[in-house]
This record gives C-alpha cells, sequence and structure tokens, in this order.
C-alpha cells in the first residue's frame, strides 16, 4: 500500500521502488497498472502513453473532489431556496387563512349579538304592552267596582247574586250569591280579571 501525504499540492509517498534502491515511487502507469519510480519510467515506461506523475494525479483528483462539492452546495443552495420559497408561500396562505377565521368569526359574533339584542328588544316590548294591558286592565276593572259600590246596594242577605252585565260593555260586575265574592268580568276574553274575597 502506497501511503500518500499531500502538502499544499505537493504529493509525497513513503513507498520505496523494489527494483531500484533508494528510489520512491513517483509515477503510475496506467497501461501497465503498475506503480514506478523515475528509473522504471526511463527504463520499462518510456513508450507508453498513460503514465501520469502522481502528484499530478493528486492535484487531479482534488480539482475534480472541489467541483463536486462546489456542485453539491449550488444544489443544497438551490433547495434551500425553493424550500424557503415553499415555506413563504404556506406562510402567506396561513396569514390569508387566518385573516379569514377572524373575519368569518367577527361576522358570526356580531350576527349573534344582532339576534339576542333583537329577541331582548322584542321581549321588552312585548313584555312593556301585557304589562300597559294588565295596568289598564285593572283601572277598569277598579272603576267598575267602583260604579258598582255607588250604584247597588246589599246587605248579604239575599239568596242571589246581584248581576251586573251588559254586553255593550267590555268589563261586568258580578256579586257572588253568598256575598263572599266579587267579580270583574271580561266580555271579550270571557274570563275574571279580578276577584275581591
Amino acid at each position: 500500500m502506497v501511503d500518500l501525504k499531500v502538502r499544499e499540492n505537493e504529493v509525497e509517498t513513503d513507498e520505496v521502488c523494489p527494483e531500484h534502491e533508494g528510489k520512491l515511487i513517483d509515477a503510475f502507469c496506467h497501461q501497465h497498472r503498475k506503480l514506478c519510480c523515475c528509473i522504471c519510467l526511463a527504463k520499462h515506461h518510456r513508450s507508453c502513453q498513460l503514465v501520469e506523475v502522481i502528484a499530478d494525479m493528486s492535484v487531479e483528483k482534488e480539482q475534480n473532489d472541489v467541483k463536486g462539492i462546489v456542485s453539491t452546495f449550488s444544489d443544497l443552495e438551490k433547495c434551500v431556496e425553493n424550500m424557503q420559497l415553499k415555506s413563504q408561500g404556506i406562510k402567506d396562505d396561513l396569514n390569508l387563512s387566518k385573516q379569514e377565521i377572524c373575519r368569518n368569526t367577527d361576522k358570526a359574533i356580531q350576527e349573534i349579538k344582532k339576534g339576542i339584542d333583537d329577541a331582548h328588544a322584542t321581549w321588552i316590548k312585548q313584555f312593556e304592552q301585557n304589562h300597559t294591558n294588565s295596568v289598564e286592565n285593572f283601572e277598569v276593572a277598579s272603576d267598575e267596582l267602583k260604579r258598582f259600590l255607588t250604584t247597588s246596594s246589599y246587605d248579604g242577605r239575599e239568596s242571589r247574586g246581584i248581576k251586573l252585565v251588559d254586553i255593550n260593555k267590555p268589563y261586568n260586575v258580578v256579586l257572588h250569591p253568598t256575598g263572599e265574592k266579587m267579580l270583574v268580568l271580561d266580555n271579550e276574553r270571557k274570563c275574571c280579571v279580578y276577584q275581591i274575597t
């Protein structure tokens, strides 16, 4: 085995030529596939076409290696650029998706808030109307009772109740036969709206 030492484009071999004592191997014959010293070259390989100095072979190999490394780095650089472009595209898509999700969420929240506000306003309106109707009914019933008390007399000994029924009026007052209850009836709804016991 030949031990090659490379020092700044200089190549040294530690192996000595077996045919010529003291001479270091410094060439290679490709035709005979043999390592040679300078004397071997002069004697046996003078006519060979494919003989190279080991130092030249090393430089050529080094240049080829450098070209390969440069080519590899160039390919890596292109890969990194492509990955960066893809990453930027993915990042842009994610940002667009985020903005769309935020817009849709805000829109949905606004619609829900509007629905709640509308429902609340409708409920308040209905509640106020019901309250107003109830107060009006109470006032009418109170007025009817006052009218009844001022226009009739009853001492509780009658066997039949006193009825003031007028179908032209929305309310009528009915006194229970026992005198224990007094009712104010709603002619339209056919129900009792006020009762005094």
